[in-house]
């Protein structure tokens, strides 16, 4: 073969920047072994001298180790990349492209399979193993294990699936495989709720309002008897008023007060009184529906020979 001319060796150099821009670096590779032969200008072909080392190893490759389901080497696979057919020599690195490639593996007598990898570049010697073959069950494979627990079905090779024993916690709750006293879902709590239950949650929170309407009344009650303490100072009666003015305010702020620490403290005591309602009608913790252990008043009629009359029970 002759070797380039210097036009060739141009056009070379120009080929392989644009290949090696699109990433097609084997392809730019074998552009750069053109214009890097002794004919070529000097100063191009030390550019593709150097440009030769740099795109090889940006080049990925990549090994496969073809097994069969045991573990064994699988000799003679066809290996097909992107559609295209490829000579593979077993064991030795594939260089290709970077980006995504299709493979498909395929042996005589055996099931083909198909796999995707994303190649990087300057990724060299990536191994993947391969499975060429039906992937056997452990259990198969292993001459007759167990089937698949909890399943209660037999397996291929003979063995016997795994299930619970009559008795055992895993049973359900339809009285077979439930200890005696072992708590079931019914028993749980509601999922979503609390340890104390929604109505004590509330009759605590609702007493804390109480709580603090009670001590901001105790606030407005003292600032109302500091008022008054005030007022009667600046006029001590109508003849020996020194400060009529300031004793009308802070009279007014005294009444103003007294009647805030008034309605503070019957809300308080509302609250406090609804959130003690409110906790002792509450059902015991660990009733799913609340009608267990609940309060209950009930009224009925009572009529003997001697007197007529009503019977109030409560139960809890």
């Amino acid at each position: 073969m002759s070797p380039p001319t210097t036009t060739q060796c141009l056009s070379a150099s120009e080929a392989a920047i644009k290949l090696r821009r699109d990433h097609a670096l084997r392809d730019a590779r074998v552009q750069l072994l053109v214009c890097a032969s002794a004919s070529c200008p000097a100063d191009v072909r030390a550019e593709c001298t150097r440009l030769v080392d740099e795109v090889g190893a940006a080049i990925p490759t990549i090994v496969f180790a073809l097994k069969d389901a045991a573990g064994n080497d699988v000799p003679g696979v066809r290996v097909t990349v992107d559609g295209k057919p490829i000579e593979e020599r077993e064991g030795v690195a594939i260089a290709l492209d970077p980006g995504p490639h299709s493979f498909l593996f395929e042996a005589a007598g055996r099931p083909s399979a198909e796999r995707t990898f994303v190649l990087r570049e300057g990724e060299k010697d990536r191994r993947e193993r391969i499975i060429v073959g039906r992937a056997e069950p452990a259990a198969e494979a292993g001459g007759g294990g167990a089937g698949v627990a909890g399943t209660g079905a037999p397996s291929s090779g003979g063995g016997e699936g795994t299930t619970a024993p009559r008795g055992s916690a895993a049973g359900t709750n339809g009285g077979i495989g439930v200890p005696p006293g072992a708590a079931t879902a019914s028993d749980q709590p509601r999922a979503g709720g609390t340890a104390w239950g929604t109505q004590r949650v509330a009759s605590v929170v609702v007493a804390g309002a109480g709580a603090v309407g009670v001590v901001v009344g105790l606030g407005f009650g003292l600032a109302a008897s500091s008022a008054w303490s005030r007022s009667k100072e600046a006029c001590d009666s109508a003849a020996s008023c020194q400060d009529h003015s300031r004793a009308v305010s802070e009279h007014d702020s005294a009444v103003e007060a007294a009647l805030a620490s008034t309605l503070a403290f019957g809300a308080g005591a509302a609250l406090l009184g609804a959130g003690a309602l409110l906790w002792f009608t509450a059902p015991p913790r660990g009733s799913s529906d609340g009608s267990a252990g609940a309060a209950r008043l009930r009224v009925l009629p009572s009529i003997d020979r001697a007197s007529r009359g009503v019977l109030v029970e409560r139960s809890f």
